[in-house]
């Protein structure tokens, strides 16, 4: 059986999961291909990462707006590798695959990451398609299908829904745990794309804020439309010797740095379910995040996480502090215990191909 998943190909959800997915066919009793579909280019990580899985890749590149091409390209794509079931990440491709398989009879399975708090109309217009012509959806949380129902109403089908974590290799993260102290000053580390979901501006200025009181480091991975702008940030606030920006990096360049921090932030303004912090919780770093739905449903305050309200750079300035000051065993055990026992690819894995074999 051959499984293609359409899925954006950056460093992110989309990517992770796809990647999950492959990783936890454990047996390779599948054929998995993987086809970018978006306004970018895959960056190296992701063509490496395919290349190490010898898995097939293709890319689509859409320009913004309505791209018939693109639509084209994708079909030819699905037509020369004939998959027996497409997971479709993306769902901007939702008429595509839905013409696809009325033509011939695949598998289809819609799996929706985007943040509902953050979804434009455009957004909303595509879950109410994939609602009503995908015969099978997945959500990752149970708070993400109630929003979703209380959205659309009528319209919402509860015999098409299956929810399914997000799940990671947590056995990867285990060397993080032996962590190395590379210097005196406190290294923190945020990994994820730059856009306007995410609030690395708040990040940045409570660094600014704390640099006379801590010596610190920031190290930011990923890339992004408004990576520039957090660039010029950085040089208006002079902490260019405080701030590293990393660019799009590898699964093992993200272990060997979270090996080396002290902290992760996750300073966002929406999320669904965050890999990012998946990965940290596995390798027993503390984590401070935004106080938002897709990471209050995960960390809870001072159980296993510290929580801070978005936007407010005093309050992430003060948690950070008191982090580095308290002793972090507990929260860490917590959240380890938690990732290994839900998020964890082997369960995600068997509840994907349990839908698929149906």
């Amino acid at each position: 059986m051959k499984i293609a998943q359409i899925l954006y190909p950056g460093l992110g959800g989309h990517t992770t999961v796809a990647f999950s997915l492959i990783e936890g066919d454990i047996d390779r009793n599948y054929q998995h291909v993987l086809i970018g579909y978006g306004i970018e280019m895959p960056g190296e990580t992701f063509k490496e990462k395919a290349r190490e899985k010898n898995t097939t890749f293709y890319t689509v590149l859409k320009r913004k707006g309505l791209d018939l091409l693109s639509y084209i390209t994708l079909w030819k794509y699905l037509r020369q590798e004939k998959p027996d079931v497409i997971l479709m990440h993306s769902t901007g491709v939702v008429f595509t695959v839905f013409l696809y398989n009325i033509l011939y009879r695949v598998k289809w399975i819609a799996v929706e990451h985007q943040s509902n708090f953050a979804k434009s109309k455009i957004d909303w217009l595509y879950t109410f398609f994939i609602m009503l012509l995908a015969p099978k959806i997945v959500y990752l949380n149970k708070e993400y299908k109630e929003q979703v129902q209380d959205k659309i109403g009528l319209f919402f089908r509860t015999n098409k829904i299956t929810i399914i974590p997000n799940g990671i290799n947590v056995e990867k993260y285990r060397y993080a745990h032996n962590k190395i102290k590379v210097s005196d000053n406190v290294h923190i580390a945020m990994i994820g794309r730059f856009t306007p979901l995410r609030d690395h501006e708040t990040l940045i200025r409570a660094i600014a804020e704390i640099k006379s009181t801590l010596s610190v480091r920031l190290f930011l991975a990923g890339d992004g439309n408004t990576k520039t702008r957090m660039e010029s940030l950085v040089r208006e606030l002079n902490l260019r010797s405080e701030v590293i920006f990393l660019g799009d990096i590898s699964e093992t360049v993200i272990i060997d740095l979270l090996q080396k921090i002290d902290i992760y932030i996750h300073s966002s303004f929406a999320e669904t379910q965050s890999t990012s912090i998946l990965q940290v919780m596995a390798s027993k770093t503390p984590i401070i995040a935004t106080n938002i739905p897709g990471i209050n449903n995960i960390l809870e305050h001072k159980f296993n996480g510290v929580l801070f309200k978005t936007g407010n750079v005093n309050q992430l300035s003060k948690c950070i502090i008191e982090m580095i000051n308290a002793d972090n065993d507990q929260i860490v055990g917590q959240a380890y215990k938690l990732v290994e026992r839900e998020f964890n690819l082997i369960n995600m894995f068997e509840n994907y191909s349990k839908l698929w074999k149906k």
